[in-house]
């Protein structure tokens, strides 16, 4: 069911289509790039993908749940060191960007790699979160929003960590056909996440159906009203950071925040754009997303 193997050999060979980096004598400082030995990172991959080979990996069942966890501490061990060796790469290339044939590129593998990670990861806790909740017969809709709201952390750094992949691979062709279609979904991807986290723990500010189903959920399952105010003790200091984030704000791509580029009508650029017109509005982007990341970084320092 899984392919993230597939996934992380399909961005080296892409990788090495775009800069023929395997042949490193055109730039001797590219023979630090090391991924063509083994790192471990693919066969790690492939011991999550074998466990998830009929069943995804957020269905799995307790054991098997168990053997992922372990695969993926190991291939957290591999993708620190490998990353560590294209976070060299990518500083030595940046000091001439605008004439390196590799530095986009890297960007774009560095990126992939933590999207691979990060998916992993959080499907994972989602089952995790399906399990406990299913074990210990919690009602109604609970199950679904318990496994919502318990990896919530994990759930919005994997839907960054995509955003970012796709920021870097729209620099890499900046064109305004290619920025046009990766909208709303990529704003989306990350503002379903934030409105979750608003939802249960801004409830007051809510209003009508959002307000009407989050009221159901924990009158049907008060159990799940406890994971509620862990999230809303860890969010304390960050309510105006929620309230603020999900409001939309500017009217073009290159003033938008995520919350309006996630709804209809979603700012749009001119299909006669030029390129560094585009570059602006991906840069505004991808700002967005790093905004969205110290929400990533307030829930961790929590402890969620």
């Amino acid at each position: 069911m899984s392919d993230f193997a597939t996934q992380w050999a399909t961005a080296k060979t892409k990788f090495e289509n775009d800069t023929d980096a395997k042949k490193p004598v055109q730039k001797g400082r590219l023979l630090f790039i090391s991924y063509r030995k083994s790192t471990g990172i693919e066969n790690a991959l492939e011991t999550i993908d074998k466990l998830c080979a009929t069943t995804p990996l957020e269905n799995l069942a307790g054991d098997a749940l168990k053997k992922a966890d372990e695969a993926l501490k190991e291939l957290k061990k591999k993708t620190t060191a490998y990353k560590g060796e294209l976070d060299k790469a990518i500083a030595a290339e940046k000091k001439d960007k605008a004439n390196s044939d590799t530095y986009r590129p890297l960007k774009i593998l560095r990126a992939t790699l933590d999207q691979i990670v990060s998916r992993i990861e959080n499907d994972l806790e989602r089952g995790e979160a399906g399990q406990f909740a299913t074990k210990n017969a919690y009602e109604g809709a609970a199950v679904a929003v318990y496994k919502v709201l318990k990896p919530i952390k994990s759930g919005l750094d994997s839907n960054c960590k995509k955003g970012i992949a796709t920021a870097q691979n729209l620099l890499a062709n900046p064109t305004p056909a290619n920025f046009n279609s990766a909208f709303p979904g990529a704003a989306r991807d990350i503002t379903q996440q934030v409105g979750n986290l608003w939802k249960y723990t801004l409830p007051d500010e809510l209003q009508g159906r959002s307000k009407d189903n989050v009221e159901r959920d924990l009158k049907t399952e008060p159990r799940l009203y406890m994971k509620v105010l862990d999230l809303q003790k860890a969010t304390a200091n960050a309510k105006d950071f929620l309230k603020d984030f999900v409001q939309p704000s500017g009217s073009t791509p290159l003033d938008a925040n995520l919350w309006k580029m996630a709804n209809t009508p979603t700012p749009t650029l001119a299909d006669d754009a030029d390129a560094n017109t585009v570059k602006m509005a991906i840069k505004n982007y991808l700002l967005n997303v790093k905004e969205a990341q110290k929400l990533v970084g307030i829930l961790g320092t929590a402890g969620l």
